[in-house]
């Protein structure tokens, strides 16, 4: 599905991280222009899928079902 005007980064999603060094690697990845998504990060983004409405899409049916318990 890419093209011409297809950008890759390269990136990295941690469920957990080492001490809780979130902001030196976040540093680190920013730095060489690459992605990085905290466990934080991917709370959030979790949340906010679980927020949308209904869509019979699995990702965000999957959300709703993850933060019910929370």
């Amino acid at each position: 599905m890419g093209n011409g005007s297809t950008e890759i980064v390269l990136g990295l999603a941690a469920g957990k991280v080492y001490q809780s060094k979130n902001s030196e690697i976040k540093e680190l990845f920013s730095r060489n222009g690459w992605l990085f998504w905290s466990p934080e990060d991917i709370r959030s983004k979790v949340i906010d899928l679980a927020k949308r409405g209904y869509e019979n899409e699995p990702a965000i049916i999957t959300a709703k079902i993850l933060m019910r318990q929370s």
